[in-house]
């Protein structure tokens, strides 16, 4: 399994591009500037975005740790605050996952982990690694509030959750981290078991004659989800290839329900799609087709 601070989030690979987080020393954007290389990163648009965000960088703050570099701490720290400003707000819109009774939770849960960066920030810089690492826990504990919503509300959604999970496995395999793998195996596992209940829904895509395919399909990818794990646990590379190649295999029968949507390459306005093709309104570069 992983190590004892790497952290089972749902991580779907996020879009880089658009805006830039500049490492923060303290509150002021500026001072960042000086204490570290900026991080490029798209601010997430919806709730459910922000909360894969938040969890790809303790993700990441967990592997440096680990490797003991505690002085780039902060860089990822900075984009967990400039993100969990927004969950508050984004946790109100229409169709984002959050009841409305558990909005104002979601809201303070925000705060309380932007609150955090100025307290991690010190203890990376100072090499406090005990300490780093009690904050990092009490951050992981806060963003589980956050996760308790951030699960897909719909088909495509959940498609797309798992098209991320087959990405991020497919280069930790490449990059031969198969210790790293069950991250994204458990929670493709998960996705995978929602999507036949998420097909059956009026509006979902999928026809009726197609849901028991889907449903099949989406069985079949959780099974596997635990042949893959297994592999990465046991530092097989040739079985977690294997597996690999299977998942994918088997999620092309999911993709044939998910509408086409275009967006800017360049992740200009974040991401927001489109039902056509065109080009994007500030940058003019033609806009991609993506399911």
């Amino acid at each position: 399994m992983s190590t004892k601070f790497q952290v089972v989030l749902t991580l779907v690979l996020i879009s880089l591009g658009g805006s830039v987080a500049r490492a923060q020393h303290g509150h002021d954007d500026k001072k960042g500037e000086e204490h570290g290389k900026p991080v490029a990163f798209a601010m997430p648009t919806t709730y459910r975005l922000a909360v894969r965000e938040i969890g790809h960088r303790l993700h990441e703050i967990s592997e440096l740790i680990e490797d003991k570099k505690l002085d780039k701490v902060h860089v990822e720290a900075d984009v967990i605050q400039k993100v969990a400003k927004q969950v508050g707000q984004l946790a109100l819109k229409e169709g984002s996952g959050v009841p409305k009774d558990a909005a104002k939770d979601v809201n303070i849960a925000g705060k309380d982990l932007a609150a955090k960066f100025d307290a991690i920030d010190k203890a990376g810089d100072s090499g406090d690694l005990a300490g780093t690492k009690k904050i990092y826990e009490d951050m992981v504990k806060i963003a589980a509030t956050l996760q308790k919503y951030a699960a897909p509300v719909t088909y495509g959604e959940a498609v797309e959750e798992i098209d991320h999970h087959l990405q991020e496995i497919g280069e930790l395999i490449e990059a031969k981290k198969l210790q790293d793998v069950h991250e994204h195996a458990d929670d493709l596992q998960k996705t995978a078991k929602m999507v036949g209940p998420l097909a059956s829904k009026d509006g979902s895509g999928v026809p009726k004659e197609a849901v028991k395919d889907v449903t099949n399909a989406g069985d079949a990818l959780a099974e596997k989800s635990e042949g893959i794990e297994k592999a990465g646990e046991s530092g097989d590379l040739a079985g977690a290839k294997k597996n690999y190649e299977e998942l994918v295999r088997v999620t092309v029968t999911l993709q044939k329900f998910v509408a086409t949507v275009y967006q800017c390459p360049m992740k200009c306005e974040g991401e927001k799609t489109y039902d056509k093709p065109g080009k994007c309104p500030k940058c003019g570069m033609e806009l991609k087709a993506r399911k």
